[in-house]
């Protein structure tokens, strides 16, 4: 019971020294609650598993490509601005929510273009979703014909390697001639293979990336 005590009260004397090493380590007593402001403002921030992702601009135009004809609420981001978004979205944990915070002047508030940012961008990485989807789709297509062709050759492989076998027996040049033929079977279908087991997995994640994206909350506010 003494030696419990005794723990209790050396980790009671830590506590308080700790506690007045921060508050020494403090100038003033407001710059510690803005310190404590700010460990709950992220600590807020981890709850919410939310990640923020800001783009300080001096012209609502500036986002967008000026090359695309298409309507502004259609068309394309430029591309630095779009590969700034990307870039930081992916540092983002898997799970978490992604929120877009363009800054724009005050004067710039005002505009139509600033009006219709947020849909822009939304609609930006939608049709990203889209086109990989339809990457997705082409590729599984590819992989499928290309099946038509690989799993008869295959079948026809082992049908010759076997009669071969049978016809000139198991010496050294029938066994070379059925070896062959098995790997040209297995070979005919090494592409399908790629694509089914691995190509299209890495399209898939970025569809789901991008559908992200184009779900992210984006917000418009003065700089």
């Amino acid at each position: 019971m003494t030696d419990l005590k005794e723990r209790r009260r050396l980790n009671s004397d830590k506590l308080k020294k700790s506690c007045m090493w921060m508050l020494r380590s403090s100038p003033t007593a407001d710059e510690g609650l803005r310190h404590i402001g700010r460990q709950k403002e992220i600590v807020r921030q981890m709850d919410d598993e939310s990640h923020t992702i800001i783009l300080k601009v001096d012209c609502a135009a500036r986002l967008f490509n000026s090359l695309d004809p298409t309507p502004f609420r259609e068309r394309d981001l430029d591309p630095d601005a779009e590969r700034f978004i990307v870039e930081w979205a992916q540092e983002a944990p898997r799970s978490a929510r992604l929120e877009i915070v363009v800054q724009l002047p005050v004067q710039e508030l005002a505009t139509d273009s600033a009006a219709m940012i947020c849909e822009a961008i939304q609609h930006n990485f939608g049709d990203r979703a889209v086109q990989t989807r339809r990457e997705l789709r082409e590729l599984l297509g590819e992989g499928r014909r290309e099946l038509i062709v690989g799993i008869p050759t295959l079948a026809l492989s082992i049908v010759c390697s076997q009669l071969i076998i049978n016809v000139m027996g198991s010496d050294t040049l029938g066994k070379v001639l059925s070896e062959r033929l098995l790997i040209f079977g297995w070979v005919a279908n090494w592409r399908p293979l790629e694509i089914f087991l691995y190509d299209w997995w890495s399209i898939a994640l970025k569809r789901r990336f991008y559908q992200g994206l184009a779900a992210a909350d984006v917000k418009v506010v003065a700089a």
